[in-house]
């Protein structure tokens, strides 16, 4: 092996210890950003569950006041 040869493979191993610890702070981001997503889908989950609870409840009431007053046309 050549003098240059050795100095190609250090570079190379250089360049790709660099790219290890991009590649690693990158899945550090996108499992940060995948459990922020979970926390806000558990948080939606739950809106939602308590507004078709709100929604059924005026649905209820609707069909109530209908029958106590049929002859109201809206």
């Amino acid at each position: 092996m050549t003098n240059a040869g050795m100095f190609e493979d250090a570079d190379k191993i250089i360049y790709l210890k660099n790219q290890n610890t991009l590649l690693k702070q990158k899945l550090k981001e996108a499992i940060s950003k995948v459990k922020r997503l979970q926390g806000l889908e558990e948080i939606h989950a739950k809106n939602n569950g308590d507004l078709r609870i709100h929604i059924l409840k005026i649905e209820k009431e609707n069909r109530n006041l209908k029958n106590v007053f049929p002859n109201i046309q809206t």
